[in-house]
């Protein structure tokens, strides 16, 4: 748990993906220490979860109870699966029941698995926000069609609304659009009093990338455009005391980029 001034954010742990070693740039390059023999890179999936102004609010929805493998055209495979985040939530003293928002960094399988598993509309009371730009690649040509259906009901009874740019979603919680990873990308700054934190959905998957912005990742669906979204990302976050993190980050800490010798480290 992380108090962001009057705002306590907690990691809500649901799986892991296991990736090449070089999903993320050369296997020898700054993140060798994280490549197993195989050349696989192990992080976690996780949400977010924030209470504020007397709200419970998700970042994120983790993978849902599921297993998936990814075989990719050039010979790559990804493998991620979930589970744990209701145990997650249950341990913070909370039910799906209790959730009052739900938004998705974007609306990739393995951070909107939990809002729909098996066709369950998992959190009956949240309203659902998210990147305009996500809802025809990822929701009307979704290959599963229960989330495809979830959604849909859900927008029919007023309980999805979209984010069209930056905008305040809540007292002390923005959305950036960030654009790039997927075409609605979104991160999130919570702020409260002078402390803030970036949520950076997967707009940087893991701390290699604010050390190597350059770093382009096979799932980005405009990669060129997704290398500009994090110089904004670091606009936003230079001069501050920002603390920055992910759901895929390893460990699932938040910590703060520094800058030495010309580079940005991770901290």
């Amino acid at each position: 748990m992380v108090q962001i001034g009057d705002i306590k954010l907690t990691v809500l742990h649901d799986g892991k993906s296991v990736v090449p070693g070089h999903f993320f740039g050369p296997v020898d390059g700054p993140h060798e220490d994280l490549v197993d023999e195989h050349d696989m890179i192990t992080l976690p999936i996780a949400a977010f979860l924030l209470q504020i102004g007397g709200k419970n609010v998700l970042l994120d929805a983790g993978m849902g109870p599921a297993s998936f493998i990814w075989n990719v055209p050039n010979g790559d495979r990804l493998e991620l699966s979930g589970g744990a985040l209701p145990r997650s939530l249950a341990k913070e003293g909370l039910s799906p029941e209790d959730i009052d928002f739900v938004f998705p960094t974007h609306l990739h399988g393995d951070h909107v698995g939990w809002l729909f598993p098996e066709g369950k509309d998992f959190f009956p009371n949240a309203v659902i926000r998210f990147g305009e730009g996500d809802w025809e690649p990822w929701v009307e040509n979704a290959p599963n069609p229960h989330f495809r259906e979830g959604m849909r009901k859900a927008r029919e009874q007023g309980r999805v609304r979209y984010i069209e740019g930056d905008c305040e979603l809540l007292p002390g919680l923005t959305a950036i659009a960030t654009p790039g990873h997927s075409p609605g990308h979104m991160c999130y700054m919570v702020s409260s009093g002078t402390e803030r934190a970036l949520m950076l959905g997967d707009a940087i998957s893991c701390p290699l990338q604010l050390q190597n912005p350059e770093f382009e990742i096979a799932a980005d669906a405009d990669p060129k455009l997704a290398i500009k979204m994090r110089d904004r990302i670091f606009r936003e976050i230079e001069g501050t005391n920002a603390m920055v993190g992910g759901p895929h980050f390893p460990e699932l800490r938040l910590g703060r980029v520094l800058m030495g010798e010309g580079r940005r480290y991770w901290s």
